[in-house]
């Protein structure tokens, strides 16, 4: 792990030690070459932790800004990998890793964080007393499962990574330990738009979010495959905005309650010349800011323009995959498995290939980084350095 006082309580892939970890590229390389040995390190003790516990006071800036931002909050993210890669970057951030790797999968997720008060050492406040705030956590794939109608039926899904299991996880039998405010992030793959839409109608009623961060579902669609072209990239007012009527429905529904933040997609790394997918993309951008900027979208939505991010920051991104002709570019800006995480699960001495930056072979994030601190951290709030108070953040939990 990246801090010293962030501990490994749980490992979601119990056979780890059993597997050989490879990296694509091979080798660590330029300026970055200690940071990327460190991360390999780290990865290979254990690629998924399930579990984790820290200090709160040892806490990075970033991470304590983040924790207060979505204390309490249930965020929902529904996407395809795009949004899972961003997915797991905000867990990272949220447990103050240096690293993110994406699992590939795309079952439902949920991660559930928490600050846990040490109430049996009489200590509180900032005399004595720091050092007994924890934040602890807790991530769980939800097992045998694709769409979010199957999730929330599913018999433990509500319970997973809630408090119940951060108790479950971090309590101790004495129940000396009182669990404050869970943040709870819950991720749906989306990767083509019936997929969108279905996640729409299965979630509508089903669970109240603070946040719904929507992402836009295009390279599936770019690459034709099982998702189709479908009109999907023509730039007029009823497709840009009338693809979303379903969750515009929901959001009607609970205006008061939900924030819904759209996310573009970002094209910066598709080759110009590659069928014209670059431009079609850069379009389809462009309308939707313009969408936006006309007020077609309801008060309680905002765009998260997550394509003109990248293309100003420019994220390094991760090994193309296969071989010869059959080589693809690879769009995505964190470290991602190589096979879908079900072929690692119960299996015992096989390797484990991670896809890692092109430049450096390391697996720190930036894009998705700044894509999280836009969407939650106010611009007073990215300035402020938190310090030490009696409660654990600079704001109650």
């Amino acid at each position: 792990m990246s801090h010293d006082s962030l501990m490994l309580t749980k490992c979601l892939l119990p056979n780890a030690a059993t597997l050989t970890f490879r990296f694509s590229p091979a080798h660590c390389n330029g300026s970055r070459v200690t940071r990327c040995e460190r991360h390999r390190q780290e990865l290979s003790a254990c690629p998924v932790p399930q579990s984790t516990r820290q200090q709160l006071h040892r806490a990075h800036h970033r991470q304590r800004d983040l924790v207060a931002a979505l204390a309490g909050q249930r965020v929902a993210i529904v996407g395809d990998s795009m949004a899972r890669q961003a997915f797991f970057a905000l867990v990272a951030r949220l447990r103050g890793s240096k690293h993110v790797v994406d699992l590939n999968t795309w079952r439902p997720m949920a991660y559930s964080q928490a600050v846990v008060h040490d109430t049996a050492s009489g200590a509180s406040g900032a005399e004595g007393g720091a050092d007994k705030w924890r934040l602890v956590d807790a991530f769980e794939v939800i097992p045998g499962t694709r769409s979010a109608r199957e999730a929330v039926a599913a018999k433990h899904f509500d319970k997973l990574s809630s408090t119940s299991k951060l108790r479950l996880w971090h309590q101790p039998e004495d129940k000396t330990h009182k669990v404050m405010n869970a943040t709870r992030i819950d991720f749906f793959f989306a990767p083509c738009w019936h997929n969108m839409k279905r996640e729409a109608v299965q979630l509508l009623g089903v669970h109240n979010y603070s946040n719904v961060v929507l992402f836009w579902p295009a390279y599936w669609h770019l690459n034709g495959g099982t998702c189709g072209s479908g009109g999907i990239f023509n730039t007029s007012h009823i497709n840009v905005v009338g693809k979303w009527h379903h969750w515009r429905m929901r959001s009607a529904a609970h205006h008061s309650q939900e924030r819904y933040t759209l996310v573009s997609a970002p094209d910066y790394a598709i080759r110009p010349s590659t069928n014209g997918r670059h431009e079609q993309l850069a379009a389809l951008n462009v309308a939707l800011r313009e969408r936006f900027a006309a007020g077609a979208f309801p008060s309680n939505w905002e765009l998260a323009d997550f394509a003109r991010l990248s293309e100003r920051l420019r994220p390094p991104t991760i090994t193309p995959f296969g071989k010869g002709l059959e080589r693809k570019e690879n769009l995505h800006q964190v470290c991602q498995f190589a096979k879908k995480l079900e072929a690692y699960m119960s299996a015992s001495n096989i390797s484990l290939l991670i896809y890692a930056k092109v430049e450096g072979g390391d697996c720190d994030d930036t894009g998705n980084t700044a894509l999280w601190k836009s969407i939650f951290l106010s611009q007073q709030q990215h300035r402020s350095r938190l310090v030490a108070h009696p409660t654990p953040l600079s704001r109650s939990l």
